[in-house]
């Protein structure tokens, strides 16, 4: 079993050829792996922001607001009373 010198370089270059395909798919499936930590992550991130702003629009509504809350604290330091049915 003699291989001439053009089968062994066909050869050679199979098998570094099915070698960088498989190094190739194991690059790809790591990177998503890590796009999927990322997204998953960025999308908790989300979750917390409007969870935190559902809370803070519900407390600023039931207050009457942050603006009304300030200008009925300096209300009651100079001595007049602020009512919003006036």
């Amino acid at each position: 079993m003699e291989y001439s010198l053009e089968q062994i370089i066909n050869m050679v270059s199979d098998i570094v050829f099915i070698f960088v395909m498989i190094a190739i798919c194991v690059i790809v499936y790591v990177s998503a792996r890590k796009i999927n930590r990322v997204s998953e992550s960025a999308r908790r991130t989300v979750e917390k922001v409007e969870n935190i702003t559902d809370s803070v629009s519900d407390s600023a509504a039931k207050s009457g607001g942050f603006i009304s809350g300030v200008i009925r604290a300096l209300g009651s330091l100079s001595g007049t009373n602020y009512n919003k049915d006036e």
